[in-house]
């Protein structure tokens, strides 16, 4: 297609500004077409769950940070395996799984398909140390082979101390939402930049004091919140009124129904709801 004189003018424009610029800087000026054909084309990891696919736009955006969070037993942990295991068989994913919770069972991750042998399994202790692997393996991955998909996943931020609070266990204050802060900001930038999908679960505390409105909240401060592109609060419990939370086979608990919410969402409408049935044997 034939370019227009605006289109040639607004990238003389462009040129002529960057040129201007600070030596070093990160990005040069252009007009957003040009600057689109240096990005990946946008993909998304399916959950294995099409309805939950469906209220996503897709799946967990790659080039993007999804946080996954809710009340304890609500499936945020089956929903990132879930994640792995399609990322791994289906599209050859290089899957990293930071769990300060020891929440992994390889004998079920196994049966929901994630091949220990290659997943990349790591305890760490602090807020800070997730952060410096999760940095060091994308700049490794870059170097050995740039286009293939990583997803890093953390489990949970809510479980994993600062180093601050590992020295000073006693002292209640800031910390953690000061590193976090500051971390996810530098990450995003690399995150946006590659073929990587972050995934962060958290938990849910309660606000003292909220008379009105919804007293939930999360940990860690708002960075996580702002940055993440997609949102997904799961929990226990049925959309639909008369459907028991607990499925029984004879006098056996085998599954449960999980309703999941995209609270926040860049890519699609958010506040779309589904219901997930989850089966304590395979997922």
């Amino acid at each position: 297609m034939k370019r227009k004189p605006q289109e040639d003018a607004l990238e003389q424009l462009a040129q002529k500004v960057t040129s201007s610029l600070r030596k070093g800087a990160s990005d040069a000026l252009m007009t957003y077409s040009s600057y689109a054909r240096t990005l990946t084309p946008l993909e998304w990891i399916s959950t294995r769950c099409p309805a939950l696919d469906r209220i996503l736009g897709g799946g967990i955006p790659v080039g993007r940070t999804t946080e996954v969070f809710g009340p304890y037993s609500g499936g945020k942990t089956l929903l990132v395996q879930e994640v792995i295991a399609h990322a791994m068989a289906e599209l050859d994913a290089w899957c990293v799984l930071a769990d300060s919770e020891a929440a992994y069972d390889p004998r079920f991750g196994a049966r929901l398909g994630i091949d220990n042998k290659r997943l990349w399994y790591s305890r760490p202790d602090t807020v800070e140390d997730v952060f410096d692997m999760f940095e060091k393996l994308m700049l490794k991955a870059d170097q050995q082979d740039p286009k293939r998909l990583l997803v890093l996943a953390w489990d949970s931020l809510a479980a994993t101390s600062t180093v601050h609070e590992m020295q000073e266990s006693e002292k209640q204050d800031m910390t953690k939402a000061k590193v976090l802060s500051a971390k996810m900001r530098r990450i995003q930038r690399m995150i946006g930049r590659r073929r990587v999908a972050f995934l962060i679960v958290n938990q849910v505390r309660q606000k003292t004091g909220v008379m009105f409105g919804n007293p939930e909240t999360t940990p860690g401060g708002e960075a996580v919140p702002f940055h993440a592109s997609v949102r997904i609060r799961v929990a226990q419990g049925s959309l639909y009124k008369g459907h028991p939370v607990k499925i029984l086979e004879g006098k056996n608990v085998i599954a449960t129904r999980i309703r999941a919410e995209c609270v926040k969402n860049k890519l699609a409408p958010p506040f779309r709801k589904c219901e997930i049935i989850a089966s304590f044997e395979d997922g």
